[in-house]
């Protein structure tokens, strides 16, 4: 909970995190005002190997939900590919040594 002042306007902004069994973050809501307006939500998804596979984020007042996803070679060392909410594709290109060798956006 963070007290914000700017000119003569004063107001308190607040996160409240979730954590799933594994013990990352599953939901993140954002509050302001008087610390009880929402304002926005973060929900996130992983697969088995603690890779974020999903992050959805919508502002309170909105039906809208904005997703990112994000897909990882089976063994879940490398991430191959993340697709933004306007559905553009970032590959992610791996050579031997596990170095980044081409990022296509």
């Amino acid at each position: 909970e963070k007290r914000v002042t700017k000119g003569t306007g004063t107001w308190i902004d607040k996160q409240v995190f979730t954590y799933n069994a594994g013990y990352l973050p599953q939901k993140i809501v954002n509050f302001t005002g008087d610390g009880n307006k929402q304002t926005s939500e973060d929900v996130f998804d992983y697969d088995r190997y603690g890779n974020m596979i999903t992050h959805s984020t919508r502002a309170y007042a909105s039906p809208h939900v904005l997703t990112t996803r994000t897909e990882y070679s089976s063994d879940g060392l490398y991430m191959l590919r993340t697709i933004d909410p306007l559905s553009r594709v970032t590959t992610h290109t791996i050579r031997r040594g596990s170095l980044l060798q081409q990022k296509i956006f």
